[in-house]
């Protein structure tokens, strides 16, 4: 029963970790052997900031299992570096990090280089139990956090301030690590999740039918009681700055929706009692509460209500929200009885709503690019597509591409970064890349022809891509560079190999490190460098491994919008 009280933080927070770090996936569909897909799921590191020449590193020792190194720099044997971990499975977990009050998938799947700090986190599988741990850059030796055969996740909040840990054993436990320590367990109970203010706990308890919600600050201390045996409650949602607690309850197959100002314990009924609440929660960084509703059995519509507003927002047979990453804006897609999809944002607070795009079929996303903008992808019953761009307020409406023999695959880009790289497939399933300003209809086709197009990495200056490519079906892949400019050609850098993993340019930004896979045996992977010009041939610097970060890059610079998936 604990498990239905398990909560997300809020529609930007969760779309955030949905929108922007899914690659894996990608790598993994391509890939013939299992080994591959652990080979990928190590290659995925995050974004990093500042310099140092530090390479974490996993040398292949046996079916699914690696040692793995920390090298003082590229090129290293890796008898000379330092040994973190022998005969190590790699073990996926959930990790986020949390900065400026918003989770973030920073990549990271089996370790490396935390963004913005010194430490280094990573992980592996030890038989049943999963091994965490850490370790300043300079420091002799790690530190292990924790060990455990229930971890579901693992939250670095700011840069480093603390780790947050949580475990599933007879229910849940939560800790703390601070950096250089062991865990330390802070709460035992049926749930517990960090706030977004990275300073509160909240768990919550259940005896019978009766829900008791608690709060403890990050450190064990000031433990105070929110909802104290309440009856009836199936979820609950707490505000971004945990001033407000929302929660539904059922009495009789009827819901209520429910809001408590916790500084002073003040408790209001939200709208009526209704037949399905549908979706409910907090905007991002506010106390306005959005929710969804189907108010009698039997109703075709469901509407959508703030507590800001006297009346429904919208009404719809089917009804999806989603919020700008400041919480200012609350975008809506409306589906009508035909199955005709309209797409509108409403300032959070504000009464007045602008409609953005209507058509057959609509997706959506709001992309972390610079500047912020709302991307809509609108297809009519005809198949044709038309890419939107607009500013997250929902003004500004920008075509970005029109057409109507080719569709939309996913779209890369670069988070803070002004330009989006469409992959798109024709009637033949050939690939081509579109890149377009993200804000502006200024677009082109840079490569296109190809049965396969995988966008490995981008330099740090946004002017040079390095593609995967399959050009006839049943080809190996090749790995060509190319300039982000129209007319531009490709550069043939390496074709010696059955497939490439993820690369990352190296920190002076004129070769590009990768990986290779030369075979179907476990130990066929080679880390390969070339320059990106390709004057030489590829230099193979390391057999039988893989890089899994690097301090001076990162080998996932790009975010993915899965279109329609």
């Amino acid at each position: 029963m604990a498990e239905q009280f398990e909560v997300t933080q809020g529609a930007a927070g969760s779309g955030q970790a949905k929108k922007i770090g899914i690659v894996c996936g990608v790598i993994a569909a391509v890939m013939v052997v299992l080994v591959i897909c652990i080979a990928v799921a190590i290659l995925v590191v995050p974004r990093l900031i500042g310099g140092g020449s530090q390479v974490l590193f996993a040398e292949v020792t046996g079916d699914s299992e690696f040692d793995f190194y920390l090298l003082n720099k590229l090129g290293q044997e890796a008898e000379d570096g330092l040994l973190l971990a022998e005969d190590a499975s790699p073990d996926q977990i959930d990790v986020q990090q949390l900065l400026d009050g918003q989770y973030q998938s920073p990549g990271l799947l089996v370790g490396g280089f935390v963004p913005g700090t010194s430490q280094l986190l990573y992980w592996y599988g030890d038989g049943d139990e999963t091994v965490v741990l850490q370790m300043g850059v300079g420091d002799r030796e790690p530190v292990e956090v924790i060990e455990s055969d229930g971890l579901s996740q693992v939250i670095i909040v700011g840069n480093y301030e603390y780790l947050f840990l949580r475990e599933w054993q007879d229910g849940a436990r939560c800790y703390v690590a601070r950096p250089g320590e062991e865990a330390e367990r802070v709460v035992k109970a049926d749930t517990c999740l960090l706030a977004m203010d990275g300073r509160t706990i909240y768990f919550g308890e259940r005896d019978d039918d009766e829900m008791t919600l608690s709060f403890i600050d990050w450190n064990g201390e000031n433990e105070r009681v929110v909802l104290d045996g309440v009856e009836g409650v199936t979820s609950y949602r707490v505000s971004d700055d945990v001033s407000h607690v929302a929660y539904e309850q059922v009495d009789d197959g009827t819901y209520q929706l429910y809001m408590v100002d916790v500084g002073d314990d003040e408790e209001q009924d939200i709208g009526d009692e209704v037949d399905e609440i549908d979706q409910y929660g907090f905007a991002p960084g506010s106390d306005v509460l959005y929710y969804v509703v189907r108010e009698d059995y039997g109703d075709d519509e469901m509407q959508l209500f703030t507590s800001e507003s006297d009346r429904a927002v919208a009404e719809g047979m089917y009804i999806d929200v989603d919020f700008s990453a400041d919480g200012r804006y609350m975008a809506y897609k409306v589906t009508d009885e035909d199955g005709d999809e309209t797409l509108y944002v409403l300032p959070v607070g504000g009464e007045d709503e602008v409609e953005v795009v209507d058509g057959y079929s609509i997706d959506y996303v709001y992309a972390p690019t610079s500047p912020a903008r709302l991307l809509a992808l609108v297809t009519d019953d005809d198949g044709e597509f038309t890419l939107y761009s607009a500013s997250p307020d929902g003004e500004d409406l920008v075509t970005l591409m029109n057409e109507d023999d080719l569709s939309i695959d996913l779209v890369y880009y670069a988070v803070d970064g002004d330009t989006l790289f469409v992959r798109l497939e024709d009637e033949d399933g050939e690939d081509a890349l579109f890149v377009t300003p993200v804000d502006r209809d200024a677009g082109y086709t840079l490569i296109d022809g190809q049965t396969w197009i995988n966008v490995m990495t981008v330099s740090p200056n946004g002017r040079q891509l390095v593609l995967g490519v399959e050009e006839d079906y049943g080809d190996d892949t090749v790995l060509y560079s190319i300039d982000v400019e129209e007319g531009a050609d490709p550069v043939e850098l390496d074709d010696d190999a059955e497939d490439y993993d993820l690369a990352v340019f190296t920190a002076d930004g004129r070769s590009v490190l990768y990986g290779a896979r030369t075979g179907d045996d476990d130990d066929d992977l080679e880390v390969r460098q070339v320059p990106v010009d390709g004057s030489e041939d590829p230099e193979t610097l390391y057999e039988e491994g893989v890089i899994v970060a690097v301090r001076w890059g990162s080998m996932v610079p790009l975010a993915t919008w899965y279109v329609g998936w």
